[in-house]
């Protein structure tokens, strides 16, 4: 009785999501804002592949055309190596964009990455390279906390909270059965992005060990939107109000997305202070 009496809570709240607008306009969002990320990067990564090749045939005809040398003497003159990309990039380009895709190889010396597409810096508040992982960790939650925010403080500032547990219904079960809907929501919007990540997959020569991968950043993405929507119906249970149930959960977003991974990093900065280039070479 107490699964049939969350489904019904869930199917109830999915039903009540539906004939508000926010929902019908914010799901069409997400989908044209994946379909245009999921663009930029087939693009992105078309231009990078064509630029690789045409810079690989370069250095290798370069390394073939070169007169009989001795090994040691032909390892001064170097090579160019590329970092592949990974067939997950959609959903996290991990740290290519930081750190650069090119590397030339010398005898003796130790060079730096190249083309680097973004630079590491806290004097600005960059939310990091668009991509899947963006939409996740960043634009969601914000969708979440526009459908949920008022789930408990709209129950009760309408009056309907007491019906709702005069009925029978327990407060656990209630917001349980709310987190249920909002996980069904989330769990859409996932497999959204998921699945045009397994297109890449497909389009690409992949091992298994991605296809394991694959499935754990499902895993802990999904996880994470149990997190988010824990902490809005908290934030909801405990605001007054619909207003103050609203400004807390975007003050707490602004907080755990942008301000807490900006410290750390001027944090882990300040605790751990790095040589510039010059100085580490001569280090």
């Amino acid at each position: 009785m107490g699964v049939d009496m969350l489904f019904t809570i869930a199917r109830h709240e999915l039903v009540e999501q539906w004939r508000h607008k926010t929902l019908k306009i914010l799901l069409p969002l997400m989908l044209m804002l994946t379909v245009l990320v999921a663009f930029s990067h087939w693009q992105q990564q078309q231009d990078f592949i064509a630029v690789q090749q045409q810079w690989q045939e370069t250095n290798d005809a370069k390394w073939e055309a070169q007169p009989d040398r001795h090994p040691h003497r032909a390892a001064h003159y170097g090579a160019m190596v590329f970092r592949v990309i990974s067939p997950l990039s959609f959903i996290d380009a991990g740290v290519n964009p930081f750190v650069g895709n090119v590397l030339f190889l010398e005898a003796h010396r130790q060079n730096s990455s190249q083309f680097k597409q973004y630079l590491s810096s806290h004097s600005y508040m960059q939310l990091g390279y668009l991509s899947g992982a963006t939409l996740i960790l960043v634009v969601w939650p914000l969708v979440l906390i526009a459908l949920a925010y008022k789930s408990i403080s709209g129950e009760r500032q309408q009056g309907t909270l007491r019906q709702v547990i005069a009925l029978g219904v327990s407060f656990r079960q209630l917001i349980m059965g709310k987190a249920l809907a909002f996980l069904f929501i989330s769990l859409l919007f996932l497999a959204l992005i998921f699945s045009v990540a397994a297109l890449f997959l497909v389009l690409g020569e992949v091992s298994g060990d991605v296809y394991a991968r694959f499935a754990m950043l499902f895993a802990l993405y999904f996880l994470y939107c149990m997190i988010w929507i824990g902490l809005i119906l908290l934030v909801s249970t405990l605001a007054q109000g619909n207003n103050q149930s609203l400004s807390s959960s975007l003050l707490l977003w602004l907080v755990m997305v942008v301000v807490l991974p900006k410290l750390a990093y001027a944090v882990a900065e300040w605790r751990y202070l790095l040589p510039d280039n010059a100085v580490f070479a001569i280090q």
